[in-house]
């Protein structure tokens, strides 16, 4: 069969592989991961391969991970009093079970990251903010 999907663990897109019949009839094929080698199929491939030859391909794609510098949004956005009364911006802080994120996530820095903590706290004891909840964002 001729792939036209990458397919895990099989090849990548306009390869041609060899499996097992009922692989290819049941599975391959009718969720249009691939097409029939026949030879009108191969000769097309063969004519889009000879245009694209300058192509290179990975076997493993090449990830360029550009991390964000972390930074905290009070010291940047000049924030002195972290307000418990405001849900909506506590909110922020927290995963979607209702936990408190960990400064290594959201890069806020010590002090503040204390603030944070002492006022979600005091919003989850006014019913602000849920001790625990699913899914909450």
């Amino acid at each position: 069969v001729i792939l036209i999907k990458d397919v895990e663990n099989l090849g990548y897109a306009n390869d041609i592989v060899n499996v097992r019949p009922g692989y290819a009839n049941n599975y391959l094929i009718p969720q249009g991961f691939a097409k029939a080698a026949t030879a009108s199929a191969k000769k097309v491939l063969a004519e889009n391969t000879q245009q694209g030859a300058s192509e290179i391909r990975y076997l493993n794609p090449v990830s360029v991970d550009v991390k964000k510098k972390k930074y905290c949004r009070f010291k940047k956005l000049g924030i002195k009093y972290v307000d418990y009364k405001d849900g909506e911006f506590l909110k922020k802080f927290l995963n979607e079970q209702g936990k408190i994120l960990p400064r290594r996530l959201t890069g806020t820095s010590q002090k503040f990251q204390k603030k944070v903590a002492q006022a979600v706290k005091r919003a989850r004891h006014l019913a602000i903010l849920p001790f625990v909840t699913d899914f909450m964002k």
